[in-house]
């Protein structure tokens, strides 16, 4: 064998090895060394740092934003889209269905005249045609505070338009220019849920399973 083609035999295996071994832990395109915005959901679009962009400023990335060009103000799903205005129950699916309805902001107490103790709560509710039956560690409410998570309660059972909520307080600085953004309401389940034989825990809408509402709402109870 001539040494040119060895050499290009190793060229091309140098080559291979080094694409292989180029870390991307968000898989994004972006390599984790040139990765501006590690841990970028796997829908969204990026830029040349890796970073997601979110158009309407409604808490989800373009690309994972169904409906990209939401009203100012408007509480969202996890796709982007509008809740149901109102809080009111679309059509139920077969089956038990909890979703993510709301997340509200209250005025626990005033400390002074910028700053406040406030409660952010999320509502929780099944709004299919059956009860949602199961056992522990299976299923449970999280809420995020922009990318970290500040609290979760487990739940098992959830009859027919039952409700249930997640609270959080937290001290509100007008002055604190790090406020978060945006919260999230997220039910999770575990990854084998419908593998377990019961038909009773198998939600029959995930689309609404995730709620996000601008922190910016909370300033107006300062005022």
């Amino acid at each position: 064998m001539s040494k040119k083609i060895v050499f290009a035999m190793l060229v091309v295996v140098m080559f291979s090895m080094g694409q292989t071994c180029t870390p991307d832990a968000d898989m994004d395109g972006v390599k984790d060394s040139d990765d501006s915005c590690p841990n970028t959901p796997l829908c969204a679009t990026v830029d040349a740092l890796g970073c997601p962009s979110d158009s309407d400023n409604d808490g989800v990335m373009n690309g994972c934003d169904e409906c990209e060009d939401t009203p100012a103000g408007d509480t969202v799903h996890g796709n982007g889209c509008t809740v149901d205005p109102g809080g009111s129950v679309p059509s139920r699916c077969q089956g038990p269905d909890p979703r993510a309805k709301a997340i509200e902001y209250s005025l626990v107490g005033m400390i002074d005249a910028n700053r406040a103790n406030i409660q952010i709560k999320g509502v929780v509710e099944n709004i299919g045609l059956s009860n949602y039956d199961s056992g522990p560690d299976q299923q449970d409410i999280q809420l995020w505070e922009d990318d970290a998570m500040v609290h979760s309660v487990q739940f098992e059972d959830l009859a027919v338009d039952e409700t249930i909520y997640i609270e959080y307080q937290r001290e509100w600085d007008l002055g604190d220019e790090f406020l978060p953004g945006f919260y999230k309401v997220i039910i999770t389940y575990d990854p084998d849920i419908r593998d377990d034989g019961n038909l009773n825990n198998d939600d029959c809408r995930e689309t609404n399973n995730m709620v996000v509402r601008r922190a910016s709402d909370i300033n107006s109870l300062l005022e």
